[in-house]
């Protein structure tokens, strides 16, 4: 997340400062881990005047709930620091929509309701309660849903009310599309593909993105590669 991305700027600090400029009215707050080394990136939270919570390593569930609990938030818009396209327009919606509801987790999902968190496209956040999270942490003590913050609400979903805002067919359809940061191949990618279309800082849209994408083989079989290599 360090690592220079965008010039000296590495991914972590670039969607810092995505968010702050997309004004969105909210506060924003890094939750991150209790280990040395990620002090590094509460050195670039507090340059850029973002509170910081540090908590357990292994059970981000519990990081998630005392970093609410800490900054009094009954309602948490969770963004992973591995996805520098982070579409803001996107993003500023689900705010706004997530707010004036009541359920228990919103997300941005394929068609047949999959969420997007489980895809590899890379545009977007999910939203969710704390009391949601307070409630999935009493039903469960299994690793994988303390380490996968959102993994039991669309694994049992029988047990809360969910949203599902549906992405356009036209991005659903690109089944190629692999935007997310998870291996260094997914980083070069990525590198390449924002130093070809971001000036500045300044963002383009999905379509735009997208286009560039599918005027370049290459890259389009680079990433099924990657796909096909890091199932989700």
């Amino acid at each position: 997340m360090i690592i220079p991305f965008w010039g000296e700027i590495g991914i972590f600090e670039l969607i810092l400062g995505r968010l702050k400029n997309a004004k969105l009215g909210v506060p924003i707050v890094l939750a991150t881990t209790v280990n040395p080394s990620d002090d590094v990136l509460e050195e670039i939270a507090n340059r850029h005047y973002v509170k910081v919570y540090r908590g357990s390593m292994d059970n981000v569930l519990d990081r998630f709930i005392k970093a609410a609990e800490i900054f009094g938030f009954d309602k948490i818009i969770r963004i992973c620091a591995d996805n520098p396209f982070l579409d803001m327009d996107a993003l500023d919606y689900q705010i706004t929509e997530f707010k004036n509801t009541d359920v228990d987790y919103w997300c941005y999902s394929l068609e047949d309701n999959t969420p997007t968190i489980k895809t590899h496209y890379g545009f977007w956040a999910e939203g969710i309660k704390l009391s949601t999270l307070k409630r999935i942490a009493k039903m469960t003590e299994e690793k994988l849903f303390q380490e996968h913050v959102t993994n039991f609400i669309y694994t049992y979903q029988e047990h809360f009310e969910l949203h599902f805002e549906h992405i356009p067919k036209w991005i659903e359809n690109e089944d190629f599309l692999r935007l997310t940061v998870d291996t260094d191949r997914d980083f070069q990618t990525a590198k390449l593909i924002y130093s070809e279309l971001y000036s500045n800082n300044t963002s383009i849209t999905v379509e735009k993105i997208l286009a560039y994408i599918k005027s370049n083989h290459l890259l389009i079989d680079e990433m099924k590669n990657q796909i096909n290599s890091n199932k989700k």
